[in-house]
């Protein structure tokens, strides 16, 4: 029983000190949290959550949620997308939030050589990637414990001889 007893309060010693609500509020968000910029994004773009509670894509365990799934997405993205003139290799990662009302906004932008190391791509092909992710239409509103949640998503393109290769995810 001794043992029992122990073994329950160091779990709840361990579920207490695991908190989500740290007491410093530099440390509320997540690595990774997308916050507004005034000098790029949208002012028009709101978040439906007031505490800016952004679910990661993949807390639903739902996969891509776009009408016509992932299929439909590479066709749009496949027909608007121009090959460069450049010889770029690498990824071109587009992180983006997506409303509790399916639209989008705050789109940042990180690229990688194909070794994922920092690198930087011609700015034709990165503009044009930004323009085309911010044009795709209908992302799905998800529906979690009770209200519509606003989500992060993404689209990774790796870029071969100025071309894309794959689509991510």
């Amino acid at each position: 029983m001794a043992n029992k007893l122990a073994v329950f309060f160091m779990l709840i010693i361990i579920y207490s000190s695991c908190s989500t609500l740290p007491k410093d509020p530099e440390l509320a968000h997540f690595v990774g949290d997308i916050y507004f910029d005034p000098k790029q994004d949208d002012p028009q773009f709101m978040l439906c959550d007031d505490q800016e509670e952004v679910f990661q894509y993949f807390n639903f365990s739902r996969g891509m949620q776009i009408k016509g799934e992932k299929k439909a997405l590479d066709r749009y993205i496949k027909s608007q997308f121009k090959k460069t003139k450049s010889s770029d290799n690498g990824y071109v990662r587009v992180r983006f939030i997506v409303n509790c009302k399916g639209e989008t906004g705050r789109f940042r932008l990180l690229v990688s050589d194909l070794q994922f190391k920092e690198a930087s791509l011609s700015k034709e092909l990165t503009s044009q990637l930004m323009q085309i992710t911010k044009g795709i239409k209908g992302w799905q509103i998800i529906y979690h414990e009770g209200k519509n949640r606003d989500y992060y998503q993404y689209l990774t393109f790796k870029i071969v001889n100025g071309d894309i290769k794959e689509i991510l995810p």
